[in-house]
């Protein structure tokens, strides 16, 4: 995998973490937001992209935090 995407992936664990923390939203209920179970939540929140992780989850965010994918995917929160 290169660094470019490796830093994406980064950037997305960092941000949806940050989301749930700003929301106080439990795993559960971000899990539900998401449209994932807490197995493919975990691995997202380790840093890993769930093999069958679909598109949907980016948009599900996108609905209920207005942040987009290309948004989720960057360094906006450690800035």
């Amino acid at each position: 995998m290169n660094e470019i995407i490796k830093r994406e992936i980064e950037n997305m664990k960092n941000n949806i973490v940050q989301l749930r923390k700003d929301y106080r939203l439990s795993k559960k209920q971000m899990t539900k937001i998401m449209g994932i179970g807490i197995k493919s939540f975990n691995k997202i929140e380790n840093g890993e992209i769930p093999p069958k992780m679909k598109a949907d989850v980016l948009f599900n965010i996108e609905e209920y935090f207005g942040i987009t994918p290309v948004k989720l995917f960057s360094d906006w929160n450690n800035k």
